[in-house]
């Protein structure tokens, strides 16, 4: 309660007390990491003691407060403006340096941060699909980044990262009815997963123009008699009206 209310407290000595409580090693763990989240959430109040406090803690490499430093240090550059630009600059260089490429992704996720597509894209063709989809979401923020994503809507099949590529799509009220030629096409690829291509189909469903330009697809994946109970009833709904 102690740490919540130094957090509460809107005053640069409760930044500079919880900033103490991070550094002390005699200190529980539990209350380190409490105050590590804390500090990072003060806004506007944060000054470099903050932004300098976390970096401290990520000297202790591969523990959870280590760990923990690094993703709030992303909170700190969403709440901080002030200190944004040192955050992202911080988190650049480690994202380039440093293995925990996926803690960075992270943290750059919780930054909100919209100009980094440059350093970020690049991650849309990482082995890990969760850096993939982490990729998406940070990408998103930018809209010069719409090619990118498109390239890789054609050519992902993890199930979680197509999903949150489809989630990003149309979020202007506009869906590029080219690709959406390429996912009806993807829809009916046996070498997409069916998982894949059942969320591929779900999304056409709700964005079709009309059913008709879907119905193919539909008896299209019907025909290869692998897809799940919900899916087959989806079907049979459409192609019965």
């Amino acid at each position: 309660m102690l740490i919540l209310a130094l957090e509460q407290s809107g005053t640069q000595e409760g930044e500079w007390i919880l900033s103490q409580l991070i550094s002390d090693n005699e200190l529980e763990e539990t209350h380190r990491l409490r105050s590590t989240i804390s500090i990072a959430r003060m806004g506007d109040v944060n000054t470099l003691v903050a932004f300098r406090s976390l970096q401290d803690a990520m000297k202790e490499k591969g523990s959870l407060l280590a760990n923990t430093a690094l993703i709030n240090m992303g909170v700190l550059g969403k709440r901080a403006p002030s200190l944004s630009n040192q955050v992202d600059e911080f988190l650049v260089e480690k994202l380039q340096s440093d293995s925990e490429t996926y803690r960075t992704l992270i943290a750059i996720n919780n930054s909100t941060t919209a100009n980094l597509s440059e350093q970020i894209s690049p991650f849309l063709n990482s082995a890990s699909s969760s850096e993939r989809e982490l990729a998406v979401s940070i990408l998103s923020r930018d809209s010069s980044s719409a090619p990118l994503l498109n390239e890789a809507l054609k050519k992902e099949t993890n199930p979680s990262v197509m999903q949150k590529l489809l989630s990003v799509q149309g979020k202007d009220g506009y869906i590029n009815q080219e690709l959406m030629i390429d996912l009806q096409q993807r829809a009916v690829d046996k070498a997409t997963p069916m998982v894949t291509r059942e969320i591929i189909f779900g999304f056409l469903l709700n964005h079709a123009s009309s059913s008709f330009e879907i119905r193919e697809v539909a008896r299209d994946i019907q025909k290869q008699r692998s897809v799940s109970d919900a899916m087959e009833k989806k079907i049979s709904d459409l192609l019965a009206h």
